[in-house]
């Protein structure tokens, strides 16, 4: 009984198509692992200029009624920040850390089973108030700056991170799509190519064929 025993061709070509595969998972890790350490640079990047932006200008805001201790306008100006679709909760302090108003979800039952599915962001800034002070001359200078408390604002990082999401999102739907042309293109042209081998290799053997029989 004779022994079946694969062509040359046959280990070449199956050598051939392994290691197309491992290029093809090679170049799919590294495309994944960069997009996931731009993804996460642009996280970074977006929360900290978002939250210390709004931080900072609210403190701005808020020097006025945190040293007249005005609570009523303290609480208006956190509920303004609040229309803000990224945060989620805000709360201001005089400067011996004692809290004068709060807003959103904060510390609560509901703020705990939030925070399970969403993580909060949060961000710190000084309430500074600047006054002049009288120099040795008379003459009065901007030169004098006081902590009179403390703004706390906490962002949402999926509020901040919905618009880029998306965008990944939008992107991975097109590369699939991109993938299954490529695939179907490859696919299409190897069938071409094994059809045209086998036309070549019929026309040879039927040359062969009539060489042996002159």
């Amino acid at each position: 009984m004779a022994v079946k025993t694969h062509s040359t061709y046959t280990v070449y070509k199956r050598i051939a198509n392994l290691i197309l595969i491992l290029i093809g998972i090679a170049i799919s890790v590294n495309l994944w692992w960069v997009n996931k350490q731009q993804t996460q640079l642009w996280y970074t990047t977006q929360a900290q200029q978002l939250g210390r932006s709004l931080t900072e200008q609210k403190a701005m805001d808020l020097i006025a009624p945190v040293t007249s201790d005005d609570t009523a306008a303290i609480e208006r100006a956190l509920a303004q920040v609040l229309t803000d679709k990224h945060v989620v909760a805000g709360a201001v302090y005089d400067f011996r850390g004692r809290r004068l108003a709060s807003q959103g979800l904060d510390g609560d039952f509901l703020t705990s089973l939030q925070t399970q599915r969403d993580e909060r962001l949060v961000f710190v800034a000084d309430i500074i108030r600047t006054q002049p002070a009288t120099a040795s001359d008379g003459e009065e200078r901007m030169i004098q700056q006081q902590v009179v408390g403390y703004v706390k604002l906490q962002l949402s990082a999926n509020a901040v991170m919905a618009h880029h999401d998306k965008f990944q999102q939008q992107l991975a739907q097109q590369l699939l799509v991109f993938m299954l042309l490529a695939a179907l293109g490859a696919l299409y042209v190897t069938r071409a190519f094994y059809k045209l081998r086998f036309r070549m290799q019929r026309r040879l053997r039927a040359k062969q064929r009539l060489m042996k029989q002159s």
